[in-house]
């Protein structure tokens, strides 16, 4: 998969899944779309905090918008 079939969204994180994926709510198209993310390698390797209730920034395939990377935390 190639980054030009990704994009990015913003969405809210709505609680922790375990094992480094979180269920987050994103706005797209204002429609509310659930989808399960996973932590990318930079921000586990930085040892970035994510907990219930912080914006983040998601980078979704085209192809399925149900899965997707936190790329990085909004500071609160």
């Amino acid at each position: 998969m190639s980054k030009e079939s990704n994009f990015e969204a913003k969405g809210v994180v709505k609680k922790a899944l375990g094992n480094g994926s979180f269920a987050v709510e994103v706005n797209i198209e204002g429609k509310i779309l659930p989808v399960k993310a996973t932590l990318a390698g930079k921000v586990r390797m930085h040892r970035i905090k994510v907990t219930e209730g912080d914006s983040v920034t998601l980078r979704i395939s085209q192809y399925d918008i149900t899965n997707g990377i936190i790329t990085f935390r909004e500071k609160n």
